[in-house]
């Protein structure tokens, strides 16, 4: 049997080994206990006028597979982009085939510069030589491959009411072999 002292004895090192795991377990259990929560509805948690990050829906024209018309295709991107990084997203977008559809500008074009005057209304977009060699069969699949670009901007682009389109840094003076281009295009005249 065991003395009534004996249990009163200072513990060894395993005892004291013990004593902490135990304290820990102890400390370990009290912290997640502590963090656990009651389970809210996702309804309660959202907050439709806190700003954050956020989706916008953009309208992209492509030319229909017979390009004898504008097809509006649908594009989610996230909300708040400058006008600069805005304008580089739709120039690739109007770069690569949709599903079905052409795009208006050729394959690979990118945009090198982007420039907005002050009041916001008229934008410049320096692309790159692609857009140059680009070729209708006809003056309708030119007309409309210009209409699909001028609706994509108009209409996505806040506020910009005109557009210069430039080459490496020269003005676009014919879209494609059919169209002479204006020095500066009023886009609603194209929507």
């Amino acid at each position: 049997m065991t003395e009534p002292r004996a249990l009163l004895r200072r513990p060894g090192r395993l005892g004291w080994v013990l004593i902490a795991l135990a304290a820990a377990a102890v400390i370990g259990i009290l912290l997640v206990l502590s963090n656990l929560q009651k389970p809210t509805h996702l309804g309660e948690t959202l907050d439709l006028e806190q700003r954050g990050t956020g989706l916008r829906t953009l309208t992209v024209y492509y030319l229909s597979a017979d390009s004898l018309h504008v097809e509006p295709v649908e594009r989610i991107v996230l909300a708040g982009r400058s006008v600069r990084v805005l304008s580089q997203e739709l120039v690739e977008m109007l770069s690569t085939p949709g599903e079905g559809l052409r795009p208006p500008l050729p394959e690979g074009t990118r945009l090198l510069h982007v420039f907005q005057e002050a009041e916001g209304a008229e934008l410049v977009l320096d692309l790159s030589a692609e857009v140059a060699t680009a070729e209708g069969e006809s003056l309708l699949e030119d007309r409309l491959r210009l209409t699909a670009v001028a609706r994509t901007l108009a209409e996505n682009l806040e506020g910009v009411r005109r557009l210069r389109v430039l080459v490496e840094g020269r003005p676009l003076e014919h879209w494609g072999r059919h169209l002479r281009l204006d020095p500066v295009l009023r886009l609603e005249a194209w929507l």
